[in-house]
């Protein structure tokens, strides 16, 4: 049986040449922006 048949899928790291971005940057930016999202009504009222 192949291995990707029991679930078993190997993924190589791979070089781009695109953006490299930090998993707790890209946490700590959608914390942020849901903070300004919910600050937004207070700060400027309608």
């Amino acid at each position: 049986m192949p291995l990707s048949g029991a679930g078993l899928i190997r993924f190589f790291k791979e070089e781009t040449g695109g953006l490299s971005v930090s998993p707790y940057v890209v946490v700590a930016i959608a914390i942020a922006l849901i903070v300004i999202v919910l600050l937004m009504p207070m700060l400027i009222p309608l």
